[in-house]
Parts: C-alpha cells; sequence; structure tokens
C-alpha cells in the first residue's frame, strides 16, 4: 500500500470518527429517516452499484488480489 493511500484511509478514519460524534446526538427518528432515504438511494441504483462491483472484482483478479 502506498503511502498516498495510507493517508487517504486515515483522512477517512478521522472524518468518519468526527461523523461519528455528529450523529450520536441526532434523535432516533431522524436517524431512521436517514437510513430509510440511504436504503432507498442503494435499491435504486441496485444495478449499477452491482455493474461497478463485478468490475471491481474482475481488476483484482487481474492483479491478484483477490
Amino acid at each position: 500500500m502506498t503511502t498516498k493511500a495510507i493517508a487517504s484511509i486515515e483522512e477517512q478514519c478521522k472524518q468518519a470518527y468526527t461523523a461519528s460524534k455528529t450523529i450520536a446526538s441526532i434523535t432516533t427518528p431522524i436517524k431512521n429517516k436517514a437510513l430509510l432515504a440511504m436504503a432507498k438511494e442503494l435499491l435504486k441504483n441496485k444495478a449499477s452499484i452491482i455493474k461497478a462491483n463485478a468490475i471491481d472484482i474482475e481488476k483484482g483478479k487481474e492483479n491478484n488480489l483477490s
């Protein structure tokens, strides 16, 4: 893994940690509404997500990553 990739992962972890503090203070009904909205978007984009995942898996196989 490159130094740039590690830095990117570390930054994403920091952002997730910061977001977790905000999310912890949100009420359950609001969290549920957000989760439902995310679920709807995932279902709406299911075909393109599966297609992109298949491409990623194939690239991984080509590079002996899976």
